[in-house]
């Protein structure tokens, strides 16, 4: 992060915009589930997106850290389990996996 701004701020641009997009789909997925009642209503979409994120850029950044040490999806289910039931509406399905992504 703070080497992009540093370096280039160009591929800090872009870097951005890869993350807007992606906050965005995760925004998008939070709403329809809102819809459909599978996620929390009073749930703020963004929220919800930046928590998500935050899993996922903490998980990478500590196996990398880590020298790719263990595979990269090793507790995925735990850690997908508790953000779910921070969001979990009534027709919420608990995810018990192999590490692929969670499905309804």
């Amino acid at each position: 992060n703070e080497a992009l701004r540093r370096n280039n701020r160009r591929l800090e641009k872009r870097a951005q915009a890869v993350v807007e997009k992606y906050l965005g789909e995760i925004r998008n997925i939070v709403c329809s589930g809102q819809a459909e009642g599978t996620i929390r209503a009073d749930i703020n979409p963004e929220m919800a997106a930046r928590l998500f994120l935050g899993i996922v850029q903490s998980s990478v950044t500590l196996w990398a850290l880590n020298s790719r040490s263990y595979p990269l999806m090793a507790g995925f289910d735990d850690m997908w389990n508790l953000y779910r039931s921070a969001v979990d509406g009534a027709g919420a399905v608990r995810y018990q996996g192999t590490g692929e992504n969670p499905r309804n």
